[in-house]
């Protein structure tokens, strides 16, 4: 017999109940099966709910053929019906010639469609508007729309407007090959030329379909990218907002039309009996973020401090250590208390330990907690100490709709977070900031051709975010390009927020450069100049498999440890008490090929909709600082130095989460930090028993599992050919031992998995030895 081989290994999920009350965006809220064969929907239009809870829809084929479609419940499935139809009418001198694309209706009641077709006599582009007895079009390739040979493929139309995706033919950037025509309707025939648009362009596969979405007070633009992706946009500007993945029964086959109603997305795929409309939840629970599967980790500071000079009295040493924030404060992470220490590893007598806490903008919710070691001067010496503490992080996805940011009062009552800070924003300097947002001003206008809206403070937080990543190159020190500094005028690596939006007054002249610690810094600067509740935090986020994961199996193992990068700045404005704190992330890009020779070049849509409101873009970073003003713990005196001046390292800014601080620091070198992470939950003592007609897998659990209520563990069956099979899921976690029986395997050569699916790449969990079973 062939031998079945069993490679353990495990993974965790979090379960979200999946209901229309709890739905977050993206989330699936019904699905229906067309009840007749379909040669291919091609395109979608709402038309409203049935008073049985269900849904009707326009659909056009590929024949042209519409189709009114609604659902009905038989049976245990959801079925589509058609109870009406009507072909595309004919016309006169110059017919449809190739399959429609798209669908949309206009309020007065028309259809609209697009055709394209290349052939031998050149490329047809035209926009068909039709009812039941008539049709017309405009030819989209002419003037004055101008599109000549680009492809078109998506329509979208409500409210006067009409928009109409394209890819251009001919070669370029991508953010001006794949764009929008925006048009104007006022009836069959009357249709103008508004502006051309670009789409949030993902640089990966154009906008096939589109869907308009009007609101009570505003309108907004859903449009898709290859098969796996829904975006939404602004409907005027068509400015990206967000992205969301597809649900699996989407992307399986990809969308094939798509139409806004009623607070979903209505999706079609398929073709042939297989033809489904998947109903998606775009604006139910609008405030409610997507929240990933925790992943546990047990973590590791230390600061080592090493004298320069010699001499009897070398002053006191404090090494600041900043406690990662627990869940009352962010919904991304959490802590467990019980597990925090501070101890001296260089054995050196008379340091004490001691705790500082600092209330950011007076804002106790927010309060943080500094773990100091304190060394009494002394000879000169090395000093080491640790921190260690369990925590856990997990993704945090928001959805943000700007007509639902407001200004309000920050809450908790009596927090300030618009207060000026002299040593980092200086808003005394009014001139200086108020000629920066006459320049954001300014150059929204030029990109985007309408005001900028600086009242409503997701739109004044992502103008000025926009302007700073298109006007401003990170720093690349290697190649000679640190950020800017001039030290007789007090401007540091990382502030004063004044000094460095200054630098964009005057031409590109190389000395626009600055990191995610001033771009924090000048986020918050700018938006409490206008009035709105601005911080940042100060985070670290630990570094993937491919530097550790030292026996290539996907796991952190005992033995192995994952490094944490020492910190990254983000910015948070406060979006009224629906979205509360919201991040939003300046931080530039470097020049490409190291050449800041040009300046920086208008960064695409696709950008900003991660880097605005888009939250935490990786699931395990962790917050370890709340900043709003000056943290003298963790703010390192400037100190003039030749040789650290060519990095800009002489100090004058403020770290993110440790620091060691000196009495006298002309005696010292800087302080090392290092930040690095285990995984310190356990599957242990895995036995397997058989052969037999049942297979039967024991193991025990050890660690922090409480962290992760939800966890889960999966197991599947991984052939040598093939697709993995799942055999056995939703096995909660146990304080104690597990065990599990499974039925009779098939005959062959496997793989047995078990697995953290929240976690896949660094479940924490070591594997069991390879063991080989006959059956």
């Amino acid at each position: 017999m062939a031998p079945l081989v069993f490679l353990i290994l495990f993974s965790i999920s979090t379960l979200e109940p999946e209901n229309n009350q709890q739905a977050v965006i993206g989330d699936l809220t019904a699905t229906f099966t067309l009840e007749q064969p379909d040669p291919g929907i091609v395109g979608l239009a709402y038309r409203g709910r049935t008073g049985s809870g269900g849904v009707e829809l326009w659909a056009i084929d590929r024949t042209g053929t519409v189709q009114l479609l609604r659902s009905t419940r038989q049976g245990k499935g959801r079925r589509l019906v058609v109870v009406d139809r009507f072909a595309f009418p004919d016309t006169a001198g110059s017919p449809r010639i190739a399959p429609p694309r798209g669908l949309a209706r206009t309020a007065d009641g028309w259809f609209l469609t697009l055709e394209y077709h290349r052939g031998a006599k050149g490329t047809l582009s035209r926009l068909w508007w039709f009812n039941r007895k008539q049709a017309g079009f405009i030819d989209l390739g002419g003037e004055p729309q101008g599109l000549g040979q680009a492809e078109i493929l998506g329509v979208a139309a409500g409210r006067g407007h009409v928009r109409v995706s394209y890819v251009a033919a001919d070669k370029g950037p991508a953010r001006v090959r794949r764009g929008i025509l925006a048009l104007t309707w006022t009836g069959p025939g009357k249709i103008a030329l508004a502006a051309r648009r670009h789409l949030p362009d993902s640089g990966r596969s154009p906008c096939r379909r589109l869907a308009w979405m009007a609101l009570p007070k505003v309108d907004y633009l859903w449009g898709t990218v290859g098969k796996d992706r829904a975006y939404l946009a602004t409907g005027r500007t068509c400015r990206g907002l967000f992205h969301f993945v597809l649900p699996e029964r989407v992307h399986r086959q990809g969308p094939t039309g798509m139409t806004y109603g009623d607070k979903d997305l209505w999706v079609s795929s398929g073709t042939g009996r297989a033809t489904r409309i998947h109903g998606i939840n775009v604006y139910r629970n609008p405030y409610r973020p997507r929240l990933g599967p925790r992943h546990v980790r047990h973590l590791h500071m230390t600061i080592h401090t090493r004298p320069e000079k010699n001499t009897p009295g070398m002053g006191w040493v404090r090494h600041w250590f900043s406690r990662p924030y627990d869940t009352g404060s962010l919904q991304n992470q959490g802590i467990l208390t019980d597990t925090e220490k501070v101890r001296v590893i260089d054995q050196s007598e008379g340091a004490t330990i001691r705790l500082h806490t600092i209330d950011p903008g007076g804002d106790r919710s927010c309060r943080q907690f500094l773990q100091g070691v304190e060394y009494p001067s002394g000879p000169a010496r090395e000093y080491r100490s640790r921190y260690d503490i369990d925590c856990w992080t997990r993704a945090c996805r928001r959805y943000v709709y700007p007509h639902l940011a407001t200004r309000g009062r920050v809450f908790p009552p009596g927090t300030d977070y618009t207060a000026d800070d002299p040593v980092l924003y200086n808003l005394k300097d009014k001139g200086t900031y108020e000629r920066f947002i006459i320049r954001v001003k300014d150059y929204c206008k030029k990109i985007h051709g309408e005001p900028a809206d600086m009242d409503n403070p997701y739109w004044a937080a992502r103008n000025i975010v926009e302007y700073i990543q298109d006007h401003y190159y990170y720093p690349n020190r290697s190649v000679g390009y640190p950020a800017a500094v001039d030290y007789d005028n007090r401007h540091y690596d990382a502030n004063p927020g004044n000094l460095k939006i200054a630098l964009s007054e005057r031409p590109y002249d190389r000395t626009q450069i600055i990191a995610c610690s001033g771009t924090s810094v000048v986020v918050a600067g700018a938006m409490r100049h206008l009035g709105y509740p601005t911080r940042w935090l100060g985070t670290g986020v630990e570094k993937g498999p491919k530097e550790w994961d030292r026996n290539r199996n996907g796991l952190m193992d005992p033995g192995e440890r994952a490094r944490c990068d020492n910190g990254h700045r983000l910015s948070q404005v406060w979006l009224g008490s629906g979205y509360g704190w919201i991040i939003f992330d300046a931080t530039p890009s470097r020049a490409p090929g190291a050449d800041y020779s040009t300046p920086p070049r208008p960064k695409n849509q696709w950008r900003f909709m991660d880097r605005a409101a888009g939250g935490l873009r990786k699931s395990r970073r962790l917050v370890f600082n709340v900043g709003s003003q000056f943290i003298k713990p963790l703010y390192r005196d400037f100190e003039y130095d030749a040789r650290l001046a060519k990095d800009n390292n002489c100090g004058g800014d403020q770290r993110y989460n440790l620091q060691g601080r000196f009495e006298k620091p002309e005696l010292w070198h800087l302080a090392r930090h290092r930040i690095f992470v285990t995984a310190p939950c356990r599957i242990t003592d895995i036995r397997i028993s058989g052969p037999a007609k049942r297979t039967r897998i024991t193991w025990q659990t050890s660690g922090p599992w409480h962290l992760d209520p939800p966890a889960r563990l999966e197991i599947h069956l991984i052939p040598s050919k093939g697709r993995p099979r799942k055999v056995a899921g939703g096995i909660p976690w146990r304080n104690n031992a597990h065990t599990l029986d499974l039925t009779p395997l098939p005959k062959g050569k496997w793989r047995l998995r078990i697995r953290k699916v929240g976690d896949p790449v660094t479940g924490g969990i070591s594997s069991s030895r390879s063991r080989r079973r006959s059956i």
